[in-house]
């Protein structure tokens, strides 16, 4: 199992109710590995120039010398956080870059915290921390392996509710419980297209098809394939296309 293989020491946990709006480790790094589960509120870690959004339910792993800083939105309302702190026994390492749970409200990890926590007073039960703490890694280890699988997937809906819908990439993002940064750098990677760009290229696409094979008028085309404003159809059709819709319709050849 991935968590027998890692020999962890120093397990400290900690449950915070938050009355600062912002703690910061942009400066000095942090100085053991973590992970926070948020129990009560939301709080908003930025890491790496990106912003993840969390809430009560989610958790995230933040790494031994890591910068970031995060932000408790105590203005509506409680925010309530738990965090174990560790270190590892020399030559082990930890081989997971900074990540986040997202997918649905893992319980049982968050149980597993509440544990350890309620043992941190009591002598002699270092076996039973450690047999939790061994636990909620293997959930981290288990998300984080099965979030990289899905990728594909997760692409694959992206590019389905692009074409069949007009939410906006954060919308899209809240639907498939990712951060609207975090989907925009894996749809870009995956495609060389950031999500706009992708769903007009599609658009534009679907577009020379009409104006091809019927009779219905560059208004009506522009706003069948969701280019409510006709200028604008025009503008984007001519820099993807290399000529004016009027003179594509014209001709017999596919750009």
């Amino acid at each position: 199992m991935f968590a027998k293989e890692i020999l962890a020491k120093d397990i400290k946990t900690i449950k915070w109710h938050w009355q600062q709006d912002e703690y910061s480790f942009l400066n000095v790094p942090r100085s053991c590995y973590g992970i926070l589960a948020v129990t009560k509120g939301r709080v908003d870690y930025i890491l790496n120039d990106k912003v993840i959004s969390l809430k009560q339910g989610h958790y995230i792993y933040l790494p031994k010398n890591s910068l970031y800083k995060a932000r408790f939105h105590i203005n509506e309302g409680e925010v309530e956080t738990i965090l174990v702190n560790f270190d590892l026994e020399e030559g082990h390492t930890l081989a997971i870059p900074p990540f986040y749970n997202a997918a649905d409200k893992t319980l049982q990890f968050e149980t597993a915290l509440r544990r350890i926590l309620a043992l941190e007073d009591e002598e002699n039960v270092d076996y039973l921390k450690q047999a939790y703490f061994f636990y909620c890694l293997h959930v981290m280890h288990s998300n984080y392996i099965s979030n990289s699988v899905t990728d594909t997937e997760l692409i694959s809906k992206t590019k389905q509710l692009l074409k069949s819908s007009e939410k906006s990439i954060e919308q899209i993002a809240e639907e498939l419980k990712i951060s609207a940064s975090g989907l925009r750098k894996k749809f870009k990677d995956a495609t060389g297209f950031s999500p706009a760009d992708w769903r007009c290229q599609r658009r534009i696409e679907t577009a020379k098809h009409l104006l091809l094979t019927s009779d219905l008028s560059i208004d009506a085309i522009a706003e069948q394939t969701g280019f409510y404003d006709t200028p604008y159809f025009y503008k984007k059709f001519q820099s993807i296309v290399g000529t004016t819709p009027k003179k594509y319709r014209k001709t017999d050849i596919t750009f």
